[in-house]
């Protein structure tokens, strides 16, 4: 078993024996064995800014938070668990695996299937990013998307364009309407998500736990 793969599990079991809700990233950080002044060394951000995220007095950017589940060797949705994300409707990563894999064929398709003169007439259509792949796939347009999560259509199409990117309460907000997993998410906006483990599925007492 990989060190990545024993720490999530770690982390798991240790989301099993405490209350899940109540779960903070200062326990994550300890079950990974890190002081704040060795995390803060390893993400090169200042100690600080480490006891900001553990106090929940601030939210890491982004890319902070895909470091920081590296670090800790958590998955995303643990992640922002602990700070206090809703995650109500955010399906485990290992359920939504094959989102990326639709995305990029329905770009092939439309490739393959156009004549070299309706691809040049298509261009943009051709260059759509993913995250707008995934709203259009979902039958949404970006004043629905709005009425959803609050944030403009300008804002939308910075996010569709790769000009800007949502912060990790908008991805979390994203996630939970188009039904994705955070990993997900992150992947579709191009973000290096490799070395961050799945989600590990919550599980029903059975008979034999008891």
């Amino acid at each position: 078993m990989s060190s990545t793969i024993l720490l999530a599990t770690n982390c798991y079991n240790l989301m099993e024996a405490e209350d899940r809700e109540t779960i903070t990233l200062k326990n994550l950080r300890e079950s990974a064995n890190l002081t704040q002044p060795e995390l803060s060394r390893r993400m090169g951000v200042g100690i600080r800014i480490i006891g900001d995220w553990e106090r929940g007095e601030a939210i890491p950017r982004f890319d902070r938070a895909i470091a920081l589940a590296r670090e800790l060797g958590v998955p995303l949705k643990t992640l922002a668990r602990c700070m206090g994300l809703d995650l109500a409707q955010i399906p485990d990563d290992f359920l939504t695996s094959s989102v990326l894999h639709l995305s990029t064929e329905v770009k092939n398709i439309n490739i393959t299937k156009e004549a070299s003169c309706i691809l040049e007439e298509n261009s943009q259509e051709k260059e759509k990013s993913r995250l707008r792949l995934l709203r259009e796939q979902a039958g949404l347009t970006r004043p629905q998307v709005k009425q959803h999560i609050g944030v403009s259509e300008r804002m939308q199409a910075d996010w569709e364009s790769g000009k800007s990117m949502p912060t990790v309460e908008n991805v979390a907000a994203l996630a939970n309407l188009h039904q994705v997993s955070l990993k997900t998410m992150f992947e579709l906006l191009g973000l290096d998500v490799t070395r961050i483990p799945d989600d590990l599925p919550s599980r029903d007492p059975s008979p034999k736990d008891n």
